[in-house]
């Protein structure tokens, strides 16, 4: 049978082992709460519109994200585009509204992506895609959810649109005449938005084209008319997802297209 001494040994190993589980638990509680205390951190998710046309001011709201309370910065990674709250009377004094701003962009804003970032009683939020383009551009109007009642849509625009629900399925007409060549191309995931985008070309009842979102490329319509008439297009997600962080820019434009370009990189001064 065991001798004292080592009865002794075990007693101080058990003890140390319960010891040390205890202390294990101790520091396991103290973290736990220790990242319960954090404060909140502030986090943009979407903004509607997600662009502008340079040379205008654009009314923006902070449309998903979480802690925005007092937003009322917003900064952009190029000088030439600005942001003052929006605002409106009450009580005769200006008040602004929350979560919205009238951003400004300059002429001489390259058209691009930029960053916006949101600012807020808990800081400085991650940064969100603002898109900067050259042609006309439009928001989104409802109902358009049927080819009964499409948007009408002028080329050589951009429209600002969203998904708000999984059945929300975007209409839009295009009057077109006989050999007029139109490129209609959906913008999402370079928008860090949710949008897998599906874009469809209708004309007299039947599907004419179609394109979807492939790995990194977004969906392009390269299309010639055939004959006068009114041509549909129809926008919607791949998988019928939907709400404020699913947001897409339209563009149904005449002029050129870049497909790629070859080299695709160079050395700098070079």
């Amino acid at each position: 049978m065991p001798t004292p001494l080592r009865f002794r040994s075990l007693a101080r190993f058990v003890g140390r082992l319960v010891l040390g589980t205890g202390m294990l638990l101790a520091l396991e509680g103290f973290v736990s709460h220790a990242a319960f205390g954090q404060l909140p951190q502030i986090r943009l998710y979407a903004l509607h519109p997600s662009g502008g046309q340079r040379g205008t001011n654009v009314d923006v709201t902070l449309a998903g994200g979480t802690d925005l309370e007092d937003a009322d910065r917003l900064y952009f990674s190029h000088p030439g585009i600005t942001a003052v709250p929006k605002s409106q009377m009450v009580d005769g004094k200006p008040q602004p509204i929350a979560g919205q701003f009238i951003v400004t962009i300059a002429p001489e804003v390259p058209v691009g992506v930029y960053d916006l970032r949101a600012h807020g009683k808990y800081g400085l939020s991650n940064p969100r895609t603002f898109s900067v383009g050259d042609r006309k551009e439009v928001l989104e109007t409802e109902p358009n959810n049927t080819p009964e009642q499409p948007m009408p849509l002028e080329l050589n625009t951009v429209v600002n649109g969203r998904s708000d629900s999984g059945a929300d399925l975007d209409w839009y007409k295009l009057s077109l005449k006989a050999g007029q060549r139109v490129l209609a191309t959906v913008r999402s995931k370079r928008l860090d938005s949710r949008m897998d985008a599906v874009v469809e070309l209708h004309h007299a009842g039947r599907r004419i084209a179609h394109e979807n979102v492939q790995g990194r490329r977004e969906p392009l319509i390269d299309f010639t008319a055939p004959a006068d008439g009114d041509y549909f297009l129809k926008v919607y997600d791949l998988i019928y997802g939907g709400g404020p962080e699913y947001i897409y820019r339209l563009s149904v434009q005449t002029g050129p297209y870049v497909d790629f370009i070859l080299p695709a990189s160079g050395q700098p001064n070079a």
